[in-house]
Parts: C-alpha cells; sequence; structure tokens
C-alpha cells in the first residue's frame, strides 16, 4: 500500500504532489502540502518561503469540508496562525502574505489574524 493510498483510507484524505501535473490541470498548487488541526486534515496549503525578502507567502490554502465555514474556521483560526507564524520565523521568514484561499472569506479572516499576531 502506498502512503497515498494509507492516506486515503485511514484519514479519508486523497493527496497527491501536483508538481508533476501540468500547471493547467493543477487543482491546489505546485508544492501544495496537507495542514492537519488536531487529528483532522484542515487544509490544503501551497505555500513558498522568499528568504532573501523574509516573506513567507502563502499561495493557496483550500480548507476541507469540515473547516469551511465561518464558524469552523473561527474556532481554529488562531492555532493556524500561530503554526504559520512560528514556521515562517523558523525558515527565516518575518513577514507572512496571503495570496489566495477557499472559501474566500478565509482571505481576510486570516489577514485579520496575522496582523494581530504581529
Amino acid at each position: 500500500m502506498t502512503e497515498r493510498e494509507r492516506l486515503s483510507n485511514v484519514f479519508g484524505f486523497d493527496y497527491g504532489i501536483e508538481c508533476f501535473v501540468p500547471e493547467a490541470k493543477r487543482k491546489y498548487g505546485y508544492f501544495c502540502v496537507p495542514v492537519m488541526m488536531g487529528k483532522s486534515f484542515m487544509a490544503r496549503m501551497d505555500c513558498k518561503s522568499h528568504r532573501d525578502e523574509s516573506r513567507f507567502e502563502i499561495k493557496a490554502l483550500h480548507l476541507e469540508p469540515e473547516f469551511a465555514t465561518r464558524r469552523a474556521f473561527a474556532s481554529v483560526a488562531h492555532d493556524l496562525v500561530r503554526a504559520i507564524r512560528e514556521y515562517a520565523l523558523f525558515d527565516g521568514c518575518k513577514d507572512v502574505i496571503v495570496k489566495e484561499t477557499a472559501p474566500e472569506f478565509t482571505r481576510v479572516m486570516l489577514r485579520s489574524q496575522l496582523k494581530l499576531a504581529s
């Protein structure tokens, strides 16, 4: 059994790295990684560190259905922002920018939380 099959069987999470998929056919991004909250997969994030600019870019964040309502996301936004900030600093980046999110309301909430955390 492959790791992808195991993720799907155990967690119900279908995951694939899209860097090998032609850009026009990508759904989540070039190097999208799964994001866990507790024991659940909460999102898929395509991100990049621009160390020379001290900037961590979230190119895209796609919430899983369980977290895709305002109420559900609001309950975990603070923890997600803390984890993003910690990782960005670990990776040598002071600033965090958010480009695209799905659903759209997530971007506004994330940006607001990021400002509070700075």
